[in-house]
């Protein structure tokens, strides 16, 4: 069974895409996220599943990480929260002028709680 997450609830996926998913035998909707709450309350009603309108709800789903609950929250609902990637973290990691690595937990850490207590 594989659980599946609708990102964008507008005229394409509600005609086509979340109905053929609803349809299939091995998949099971799982979760809808959209600008318009109330159409992704409405689809999630309709066809099961539910909606996740915070980023804490989202990153407590498992298997989403703090990159994806960043994207689709600040893609999805418009929260100002960051998705740091790869490239990021790299950057974050290099060493410091003492030749010491960085500690990439404590920076991130300081960049979400900025993001966080600035909105």
């Amino acid at each position: 069974m594989f659980k599946i997450g609708i990102i964008g609830c507008g005229k394409i996926s509600q005609v086509r895409h979340i109905p053929e998913y609803a349809a299939h035998p091995q998949a099971e909707l799982a979760g809808y996220y959209d600008l318009n709450t109330e159409r992704a309350q409405e689809l999630a009603g309709r066809y099961g599943g539910r909606v996740y309108p915070s980023y804490e709800e989202l990153l407590a789903l498992p298997g989403i990480g703090s990159y994806t609950a960043g994207a689709i929250a600040s893609i999805a609902f418009g929260i100002p929260v960051p998705a740091v990637d790869g490239n990021v973290l790299r950057v974050i990691s290099r060493e410091k002028p003492d030749g010491e690595a960085a500690a990439v937990e404590p920076v991130l850490e300081d960049l979400y709680l900025y993001y966080f207590n600035e909105t």
